[in-house]
């Protein structure tokens, strides 16, 4: 009779391990490969062909505030993105070998935000993409910073929000899609 009590434990604890081993290997495999409909290297041409009609050619105030340092560059955006009901600008940017590796979503400056807002789209990214990896919040004089990460095989995503807590205004909402092997720093943006 023990040996069959044993037997029965140590089943169980294969079974355990197993469906154990199962369900970690299923979390890991999620993967996001770029944004919605394009993948991380696809050309200018191909994103504009899924996009057509929608993207345009980037004007100086898109790049203005854009310090790549000359590795990257941006290829097209859309205006006019609702997300939360709250106008995003998204600019599709591209490596030195122009290829996809970046798609930011940030708000255009005739948005009056909040950090209920930023609340709002973090709540609707965890709908998509589970709980954040990173989770930062920093005051420095009159200014809170909010940073939420989720990591991916090949992309990180990274959710961003400034507050002037002085003159109780925004800077912006940024959502930042990058390929992960990049090493892309999106303070240069």
């Amino acid at each position: 009779m023990r040996y069959s009590h044993y037997n029965n434990l140590f089943l169980f604890s294969v079974l355990t391990l197993i469906l154990t081993v199962s369900i970690v290997n299923l979390c890991w495999s999620m993967d996001i490969k770029g944004w919605q409909k394009v993948e991380w290297g696809y050309d200018a041409k191909e994103v504009k062909k899924i996009y057509k009609g929608q993207i345009v050619e980037p004007q100086k105030e898109d790049t203005s505030n854009f310090n790549s340092q000359g590795k990257y560059h941006i290829f097209g955006v859309i205006r006019n993105y609702k997300i939360a009901k709250k106008n995003f600008v998204i600019k599709f940017i591209a490596d030195t070998k122009g290829k996809l590796c970046m798609v930011a979503l940030i708000t255009n400056n005739n948005s009056f935000l909040s950090k209920n807002d930023f609340e709002y789209i973090e709540i609707l990214l965890q709908k998509k993409y589970g709980k954040p990896s990173r989770k930062d919040e920093v005051s420095i004089v009159n200014t809170d910073r909010y940073f939420r990460s989720w990591n991916f095989q090949s992309t990180n995503i990274d959710l961003n929000f400034c507050l002037d807590k002085e003159n109780n205004q925004h800077t912006e909402i940024q959502i930042i899609y990058s390929r992960n092997d990049e090493g892309i720093d999106i303070d240069k943006l």
